[in-house]
């Protein structure tokens, strides 16, 4: 009876395991495989505004695109923009928040809906030469299906728990 209790509580500690990988931040690469991020760098004298093409496609992705700026020379560089903008037209297409002019984020977005070429633009001010560089990545979103499967096996878990407590 002891070795039951032990084994219910060892694969219930597999199983807790098991879907807090669900939750995992995973970045993009220029591949578009979800790994090590895509990273970009810029130099610029008084101010910027950049355009710097992204080889991504969205196609496949839900979840948070997020990305950071540092000031590389030390000369105070002010962000006032880093948005995903269309590459042709450069109209946005996510909006990005900067918070204390060195980080950003565009929020949930659903990457069967972004098609066609994007651009990351990248505006800003500094005291003379500056250098930036920076990541883009997108953190993973678990599917509704994920979250079903998970309460499925615990409410199997819980029949088969009080099936033997009445047995």
């Amino acid at each position: 009876m002891k070795s039951l209790k032990l084994r219910t509580l060892v694969l219930a500690a597999g199983l807790v395991a098991a879907s807090l990988s669900t939750s995992a931040s995973a970045t993009v690469d220029t591949a578009v495989a979800v790994s090590d991020g895509y990273t970009f760098t810029g130099h610029f004298t008084g101010s910027v505004d950049d355009y710097i093409p992204l080889p991504l496609s969205f196609s496949d992705l839900i979840g948070t695109l997020s990305g950071s700026v540092a000031d590389k020379f030390g000369k105070s560089i002010s962000f006032t923009s880093f948005d995903l903008v269309d590459a042709i037209t450069h109209v946005t297409v996510i909006a990005g928040t900067v918070f204390d002019g060195s980080k950003a984020s565009f929020g949930y977005f659903d990457g069967s809906t972004l098609s066609g070429s994007y651009a990351l633009h990248i505006a800003g001010t500094s005291v003379g030469a500056a250098k930036y560089a920076g990541t883009l990545s997108v953190s993973a979103v678990p599917e509704p299906e994920t979250y079903g499967m998970m309460l499925a096996g615990l409410g199997l878990m819980g029949f088969v728990a009080r099936r033997r407590k009445s047995v």
